[in-house]
């Protein structure tokens, strides 16, 4: 080994410090790291993206066919032949006559009179 190369690795190891190369210096892993992470990003993006797109593109295809269903069931109805008619009967009230009402209504039975608080002779 040359004697100069000791001299440098003496150096480096008591220093602590990696021996730069021809690369530009130690940022260069840290530079590629970031690269990976934004073309990693932007490829998810994409994905995110394109999966969005396909549920709207669902959600619109879905609306289409309900209103197509609907148009259909409203263009039947329209053109159903059938004319229906509807009937009401209309029923008079009773009349009640207003004394026998209230007189049934408060007439105490006399078997029962004991029993719902009726005075004992």
């Amino acid at each position: 080994m040359p004697q100069g190369a000791l001299k440098e690795l003496d150096k480096a190891v008591v220093e602590g410090r990696k021996k730069k190369g021809n690369k530009g210096g130690g940022g260069m892993g840290m530079r590629g790291m970031m690269m990976m992470f934004y073309l990693k990003a932007a490829a998810l993006g994409a994905i995110a993206l394109k999966f969005i797109g396909a549920v709207a593109f669902k959600a619109l295809l879905v609306g289409k066919i309900a209103l197509t269903i609907a148009l259909v069931i409203a263009l039947k109805k329209l053109t159903d032949q059938q004319h229906h008619t509807s009937t009401y009967e209309v029923v008079a009230p009773h009349h009640y006559d207003d004394a026998s009402h209230y007189d049934r209504s408060f007439k105490v039975d006399p078997s029962y009179k004991d029993s719902i608080g009726g005075v004992r002779s």
